[in-house]
């Protein structure tokens, strides 16, 4: 149990690495949408997904890695145990479904995008990848609350 304080440091890492990835996504979206030469805007596009792509599996595995370790070393925590601690349960819900939209339509979208030659096409999967990004994003924020919101429930 002397290294359960370096799962939560890297933990907490991973957490801030995730909303680092938030503003990544959001700084890029201005860069594409203001983009109006073809090339440049290419080059934008394959710039946000390769960097929230890799900032994203780091992040996210990190997580899914260290949240795993933490919750089998700590006799005070478990998988969805709904008669105590509420917000982990709910942290791990949201977990899965943040998964669930990343593999099931996420990712498809995004290899989609990256080899789309019709600029019609380009234009509606960046606006599927911007709304599903923006549906993780909204989760992850919404997991780190439930995470800072622990103490007081």
């Amino acid at each position: 149990m002397s290294y359960y304080p370096y799962l939560i440091t890297f933990h907490i890492l991973f957490a801030g690495m995730w909303l680092f990835n938030v503003v990544i996504d959001y700084r890029s979206r201005g860069n594409i949408l203001s983009s109006t030469d073809k090339a440049i805007k290419n080059t934008c596009i394959d710039n946000y997904l390769s960097t929230t792509n890799i900032v994203g599996i780091v992040a996210s595995s990190g997580i899914l890695v260290t949240g795993v370790l933490m919750v089998t070393i700590n006799p005070g925590y478990g998988f969805f145990e709904f008669s105590a601690n509420h917000w982990l349960v709910s942290k791990q819900i949201i977990f899965i479904a943040i998964y669930a939209v990343i593999f099931a339509m996420l990712i498809p979208a995004a290899k989609k995008l990256r080899y789309a030659d019709d600029s019609v096409q380009k234009n509606i999967l960046i606006k599927k990848v911007f709304s599903l990004q923006t549906t993780i994003n909204i989760l992850v924020v919404l997991n780190i609350f439930f995470a800072l919101s622990r103490r007081f429930m």
